[in-house]
């Protein structure tokens, strides 16, 4: 399914981070949850048009749920 290209490069620094903390030991799991809903979603904001900044928000939040303890 194709990415809406725009919103990842305007997100792209906010999801490297969620990528890095991804890779640590010390994350949570409704956080993972999230990320996973993000990536495998059909109507997930990476895949379809949403408001400018949808994705990026989607991504904040997921990221929130990674750390959040």
């Amino acid at each position: 399914m194709p990415v809406q290209r725009r919103e990842v490069l305007a997100a792209r620094a906010r999801i490297e981070r969620l990528a890095d903390d991804l890779l640590t030991d010390d994350v949570q799991r409704r956080g993972v949850e999230l990320v996973k809903e993000l990536l495998t979603r059909g109507d997930s904001p990476l895949y379809t048009p949403s408001p400018e900044g949808e994705l990026e928000r989607a991504v904040r939040h997921a990221h929130a749920g990674l750390l959040l303890h």
